[in-house]
């Protein structure tokens, strides 16, 4: 007789990102399991409601893990699939005790790496970015004069004009 998996259910946000890395966990864990199934439920969370004011006015990164670790808690999903970026270390809004980081996908390249080589440094000392992250903007400011960073929320303007805002 042939062993029957059961079908699991991964949370996911509906962001194109994290439906992207979603699939690659779900195809990842189908491919080393011949039977496995895995079904992937999106998750709408605080942080994907809140699109026209900055998030740490609400909480900040807790606002995009909220929904799905009461979801996992409520056994509405078997596991959930999330950026690192966004996990809270300190003060979650949900009492984690009862959850578990089991994995951790390996690492791609780094899309935030800055070009090497003389021109590009010369460019990224006297460039302007505009950045609605607290974290990309302390980063570029602790380059230094005469880099100026502009802080403005740009998700729902990303989301829109990719068109990846239309399930998030």
């Amino acid at each position: 007789m042939a062993d029957t998996f059961p079908v699991l259910r991964l949370g996911t946000r509906g962001s194109l990102l994290a439906r992207t890395q979603s699939q690659l966990v779900a195809d990842d864990l189908m491919r080393r399991h011949p039977g496995l199934r895995v079904e992937l439920l999106i998750v709408r969370t605080s942080g994907d409601r809140i699109t026209d004011r900055p998030l740490h006015e609400f909480g900040g990164k807790g606002l995009f893990t909220k929904e799905l670790e009461q979801a996992l808690l409520a056994g509405e999903v078997d596991f959930a699939v999330h950026s690192f970026k966004d996990v809270p270390v300190t003060m979650p809004l949900v009492d984690t005790s009862g959850l578990t980081i089991a994995a951790v996908p390996a690492r791609h390249s780094n899309p935030n790496a800055s070009p090497a080589g003389s021109a590009a440094a010369a460019q990224r000392r006297s460039a302007a970015s505009t950045t609605g992250r607290g974290r990309s903007r302390c980063r570029r400011l602790s380059r230094g004069p005469p880099f100026t960073v502009r802080s403005r929320s740009l998700r729902a303007q990303i989301a829109r004009s990719s068109g990846a805002g239309a399930s998030s």
